[in-house]
């Protein structure tokens, strides 16, 4: 792991350097200063930066936030703050996990290793992450651009371009998201943060100004996405409800509960840790919501992932929108068809 420490003074990145000399797999890069930073990414993988918020000027943390703006517009990287200054600082990002403030002092060097040992798994996992879809990326650049050339008698090398790049990203959304034989946990159904800027059948909206605890905050959208695309004037929604309210303990030793994509009328949906709690949808508690309002009164929390969108459609369909049919003589019907179809055993 890559690490970029930002900072004016030679004597404190020495000490710092001098307390980590037997983490070996963190690598420190040559000690940056404020003006260089650009020259240094464009060097360097990094991974972490430590920084320092001043650039020499005492009580100015301007040359930090600056630095911290632009990483955060322009890629994901932590940062770790570390100055005399992080006490007095108006950290725009304070609410953002992967940027940390430590103040220099006393105790500042063993606050940069715990701050650094929390980060560590989370960097680690987003540098396998990043490796695998590289890997993904550069199979699918080869195989399609190979197959494209040689199958095409296009001669428009922009059309050529054109149909390479929307068959390039089709191709790396379906590796990525390739059948696994182990289960997956129910949660995962889940795009979190929600997919896109527009609404999706399936997306959990929460009023706004509401408990994150409480189901009947939320509702799920029922009606077709690509109606959605259109800006409808209503939007259809059914309500989420307590799971206590509905089933009793006992109920839910018959695990089919969870299972069914074709429910008589609840489904259950699994929390997201910090946005909803345990919950089940009632399909037939349904809500119409004018499309102008819906941002006025919602927020979207997450999309649902395919293919449990399209059982969300598909149980919208069977439960709300079914015909109602006159009951038949089934008794009957169904004698009329052991003597016409198996008359042998008569």
């Amino acid at each position: 792991m890559n690490i970029l420490f930002v900072e004016d003074d030679e004597a404190i990145v020495t000490s710092v350097l001098r307390e980590f000399r037997r983490r070996k797999e963190l690598q420190f890069l040559p000690r940056c200063e404020f003006d260089d930073i650009d020259i240094m990414f464009s060097k360097y993988k990094i991974d972490l930066i430590i920084l320092d918020l001043s650039n020499g000027i005492e009580n100015d943390t301007e040359a930090g936030k600056q630095i911290i703006t632009k990483i955060h517009a322009q890629s994901f990287l932590p940062v770790i703050i570390y100055s005399g200054y992080s006490d007095i600082f108006e950290n725009p990002f304070r609410d953002n996990y992967f940027i940390r403030t430590v103040k220099k002092g006393p105790n500042g060097i063993s606050e940069l290793k715990k701050a650094i040992q929390e980060l560590l798994p989370f960097i680690k996992k987003q540098l396998l992450v990043s490796k695998e879809i590289d890997t993904d990326i550069s199979e699918i650049y080869r195989n399609t651009y190979q197959k494209m050339i040689s199958n095409t008698k296009l001669k428009d090398t922009s059309k050529k371009t054109e149909i390479f790049t929307r068959l390039m990203k089709r191709r790396l959304a379906a590796s990525i998201d390739e059948p696994t034989e182990n289960k997956i946990n129910a949660w995962e159904i889940y795009l979190y943060p929600c997919l896109g800027k527009n609404y999706l059948t399936g997306d959990i909206l929460r009023k706004k100004k509401t408990s994150k605890k409480n189901p009947s905050s939320y509702r799920l959208i029922l009606s077709p996405s690509c109606d959605l695309q259109k800006h409808i004037q209503n939007i259809k929604v059914a309500c989420f409800i307590n799971i206590a309210d509905k089933f009793k303990e006992k109920d839910l030793k018959n695990i089919k509960l969870l299972r069914n994509t074709s429910p008589e009328q609840y489904m259950f949906f699994h929390k997201l840790e910090g946005e909803f709690p345990h919950m089940i949808c009632d399909f037939k508690k349904i809500e119409v919501i004018e499309y102008k309002k819906l941002t006025e009164i919602y927020e979207r929390v997450v999309s649902i992932d395919s293919p449990f969108r399209e059982a969300i459609a598909w149980a919208d369909m069977t439960i709300n929108n079914r015909p109602g049919l006159p009951d038949r003589d089934c008794e009957a019907w169904l004698e009329s068809i052991r003597t016409d179809c198996f008359p042998i055993s008569q």
